[in-house]
């Protein structure tokens, strides 16, 4: 279920865009995510390397670093979470239910 939740998502992305928003390295790294966080912990990485990743590339648009057309790398956003995911489960848990359910 995590593998598939894990790399599912992304190759929904890389197939809609053609390959233009990510590519097939994302959908690899979700299937190594997948089995070594499991279900649900998946759900928390995840969301982790989306929130961190749109984070930062906010912060270099608005820095004049990067443009809307411009690429990052998303990989980086993804292993960190997933060392995050093992190292701080509990607490990502709880700053999740305490971030969606207020």
């Amino acid at each position: 279920m995590a593998v598939l939740a894990g790399a599912g998502f992304f190759l929904i992305l890389v197939l809609i865009s053609k390959g233009k928003w990510l590519g097939l390295g994302d959908v690899k790294l979700g299937i190594l995510m997948g089995l070594v966080l499991g279900w649900p912990n998946i759900l928390s990485a995840l969301f982790l390397a989306i929130f961190g990743g749109a984070v930062v590339g906010l912060g270099l648009i608005a820095a004049k670093k990067k443009t809307m057309k411009s690429q990052i790398p998303f990989g980086p956003f993804l292993a960190g979470a997933t060392v995050l995911t093992m190292l701080f489960n509990d607490y990502l848990t709880q700053a999740l239910n305490w971030f969606m359910l207020g």
